[in-house]
């Protein structure tokens, strides 16, 4: 009798050190899972910040390039003002001497030369503004 008790002891004994053994290899499967997803997890949080941090930036970067844009368009809108109206103007006006001097029978070269000059300067004026303008920009 004390040689089945002592066998039967040893048999669940040994049934017990292979469940602890299976539970240690388990535990311990567990715990670097346990630890692979916290690293992974802190990898996660640091690429969500520098995420949350881009997008913060680049709407500034956003609102920089905007604002970039808008004052060239401004610059070019003054643009196409100045060359529709300030320097379109004298032109046609010479392209009016021109033609008034090749239809007048005696034309007297002295009023013509000095309105065109006067038209020249006025066109030299306009163009040194828009460089000034576009020079600024």
């Amino acid at each position: 009798m004390y040689f089945l008790i002592a066998f039967a002891t040893f048999k669940l004994k040994k049934s017990y050190d292979d469940v602890h053994n299976k539970l240690n290899t388990a535990l311990f499967e567990i715990n670097e899972k346990s630890n692979e997803i916290h690293t992974q997890n802190e990898q996660l949080v640091l690429a969500q910040e520098k995420l949350i941090w881009l997008n913060n930036n680049l709407g500034k970067i956003v609102e920089e390039r905007t604002a970039k844009i808008k004052a060239q368009n401004e610059i070019l809108i003054k643009y196409s003002h100045t060359n529709a109206h300030q320097l379109r103007g004298p032109v046609a006006r010479l392209l009016g001497l021109v033609n008034l001097y090749k239809i007048e029978q005696n034309p007297n070269p002295d009023i013509f030369i000095e309105k065109i000059a006067k038209q020249v300067i006025e066109i030299d004026e306009v163009v040194k503004q828009i460089n000034d303008d576009l020079g600024k920009a």
